[in-house]
Order: structure tokens, then C-alpha cells, then sequence
């Protein structure tokens, strides 16, 4: 009876395991005609929403030190549009792949593009990013990687 029990706890455990996710999480924050702020797994009807990327290790789920020194003195927004593909799927993938948290914002109305435009100049495309106040126009994973490391967030799988 001993055993058995010993190997159904074995069994449960590696199941609890294998079903931890690993993959990254986006949440919507979004508001609707009527002012009233929505948090939701999906993104909104109109496709106007800020994105926040919530990234979970079951290994590691509690951010070291450095990674939080670095989240809170060089914070990482990513600017994107809908219509990225390839280019924002790849910066979106070696920000998750550091375990960096960062906002992200799609840019969806004219009001967007024309903040975008003020920040960056006439022109800059996406994927762009800031980290901290340094921008990053355009993504070129060596250029994000090097600027990543100047300011302490950990490389990949560390």
C-alpha cells in the first residue's frame, strides 16, 4: 500500500511539473466607449490596448536580484503594430527568452503613431524599443542583446 502511494505522489508530482507553463503570458488593459478599464487574456474588440507580456518560469518564478534592479532602473517598452509579423515576433521572443519583463505598445490609432513619431522621429519603424531612456530603432538582436547587457538584465537562461 506503501508503494503504491509513493508512486501515485511520484506520478502526480511529475505531472504538476510537466504542466507548469513555460510560456510567456500577455495580458489586455484596454477601456471601453463607456471609460471603464478592462484586464482580459484576449485582446479587445476594437484593437486599441496596451499589452503587458507576463512572463513565468516555473524553475525560477521569483525574479533575482539583478533582474529586478534592472526591471526597475531600465524598465523596457517594445513598440509594435499590428501589422509586425516576423521582425516584432523575434524581438517579442529575445525579450522573453532573457526573462526581461516589458511593456508592450501596439500602435493602432493615428494618436499612437503621432506619440510614436514625437518620441522616435518621422520615419523609425517597428519593432522600436526604449530601454530605460536609451532607444533602440529597429530590431537587430545583437544591438538589443549588447544594450540588455550594459544595463545588467541577465542573458538567456540565467
Amino acid at each position: 500500500m506503501i508503494r503504491k502511494l509513493s508512486i501515485l505522489a511520484t506520478t502526480v508530482a511529475a505531472l504538476l511539473a510537466v504542466s507548469a507553463p513555460a510560456d510567456a503570458q500577455t495580458a489586455y488593459r484596454w477601456k471601453d466607449k463607456d471609460g471603464t478599464v478592462h484586464y482580459t487574456d484576449h485582446p479587445p474588440p476594437s484593437g486599441d490596448a496596451e499589452v503587458k507580456s507576463l512572463s513565468g518560469n516555473a524553475a525560477n518564478p521569483t525574479p533575482s536580484w539583478t533582474q529586478r534592479q534592472a526591471a526597475e532602473n531600465f524598465p523596457v517598452v517594445l513598440y509594435t503594430e499590428g501589422k509586425c509579423g516576423a521582425m516584432c515576433n523575434e524581438a517579442r521572443a529575445l525579450l522573453q527568452a532573457r526573462g526581461v519583463p516589458f511593456n508592450e505598445i501596439i500602435l493602432a490609432t493615428n494618436d499612437d503613431i503621432t506619440e510614436f513619431n514625437k518620441l522616435f522621429g518621422e520615419g523609425t519603424g517597428v519593432p522600436t524599443a526604449t530601454i530605460g531612456t536609451t532607444p533602440l530603432r529597429g530590431f537587430e538582436a545583437g544591438a538589443w542583446n549588447r544594450q540588455l547587457d550594459r544595463v545588467g538584465y541577465p542573458k538567456a537562461g540565467q
